[in-house]
């Protein structure tokens, strides 16, 4: 028996997923039973993993009086056996399985999308015409920001998202952008404003007004946002451009609270909100983010074309997927060179 505990309050969804996937693998490849425990994660709003997706029913939870063994207790951080990358690819959509009311949350955002087309050929009359949101065609960004400027992710301008997405889909008329900052959709407007070739391309985002700075998940990261010593530990980020930007936006990120802090109707938004957006990328044409953080690499490995999610950073859409390892430690795998070559970005 394998029991999978999402039980961690200071890990991503992403990364907490691609390790709870990992204990799946091993469990289906070794052929033993499977149950998952989110009573105590992160982002339960009521009954955990259902809130969002159908149960996973490899083995349906049924109670039981004989008390667990540690041996059988696989919580964050542990990985049981190493895989192919393709391996995680393969078993997603048997575990991603988004529920019903996420699901209307989706056709209610696809409804709204399909209507901002303005020049699009579609007319959406009502509910049941709407459709297919792949049949739509259109472009996507994902970049995030906040918390994970600290550690993760590289700052890299938005423009350099937008003209690589054109680069590579020169007939692009809209574009999704993903995000958790909404300075970063400012700026792309800014950009657009002054590139003329640009202007015909139709900007689109879910991300609220006043998220500015980006999230800030765990509160872990709250902490260090709020603390007298923040101007001394934020030195040692290494890359001025993040350090930069979060010292422009430490009020905002201090005015974000962490889900430990919200209530369960606050999870569950902020929950099903990340989900909606991500099923916008998994549905985009081309896709342009980059392969640092859990989100993207599951951005990579979800897509239904995995060769249509490209990497900013090294300007490419190739991943060894036979490398072996849990994606959650993936910055081994996928850190840029040191001296990227193209498009002058330096960090």
């Amino acid at each position: 028996m394998i029991h999978s505990f999402l039980e961690t309050k200071d890990a991503g969804f992403f990364s907490s997923l691609f390790f709870m996937i990992n204990h799946y693998l091993y469990a289906k490849i070794n052929k033993h039973r499977f149950r998952l425990n989110t009573e105590n994660w992160l982002f339960k709003a009521e009954n955990g993993w259902t809130d969002y997706f159908l149960p996973i029913d490899f083995d349906p939870m049924v109670p039981s009086l004989i008390p667990l063994t540690p041996k059988e207790i696989h919580g964050h951080a542990k990985i049981l056996a190493n895989y192919p990358m393709i391996l995680y690819r393969t078993i997603i959509p048997e575990i991603y399985r988004l529920n019903s009311t996420v699901l209307a949350e989706i056709e209610k955002a696809q409804l709204a999308f399909a209507q901002k087309q303005e020049n699009s050929p579609l007319r959406i009359q009502q509910k049941d015409s709407l459709p297919c949101l792949a049949a739509l065609e259109y472009g996507a960004l994902f970049i995030r920001r906040g918390d994970k400027l600290i550690e993760e992710s590289i700052l890299i301008s938005a423009e350099h998202y937008l003209t690589y997405l054109v680069e590579i889909y020169p007939n692009v008329q809209t574009v999704f952008v993903q995000t958790d900052d909404y300075n970063v959709f400012l700026e792309l407007l800014t950009f657009q404003e002054k590139t003329p070739q640009l202007q015909h391309i139709q900007l689109y985002t879910l991300c609220k007004p006043h998220l500015k700075g980006g999230m800030v998940i765990t509160k872990h990261y709250y902490d260090y946002c709020r603390s007298p010593a923040f101007e001394t530990e934020i030195q040692k980020i290494h890359l001025p451009q993040n350090r930069d930007y979060l010292q422009a936006h430490q009020e905002n990120l201090k005015a974000f609270v962490p889900l430990e802090m919200q209530t369960p109707a606050e999870i569950r938004e902020h929950t099903t909100d990340m989900l909606v957006g991500i099923d916008f990328l998994l549905k985009s044409k081309v896709c342009v983010t980059d392969y640092l953080s859990n989100v993207t690499r599951f951005i990579k490995f979800a897509h239904p074309n995995i060769d249509a999610v490209y990497d900013v950073l090294r300007r490419t859409n190739q991943l060894d997927m036979h490398i072996v390892g849990c994606p959650a430690y993936g910055m081994n795998f996928y850190l840029p060179p040191k001296s990227p070559e193209k498009k002058g970005l330096v960090f």
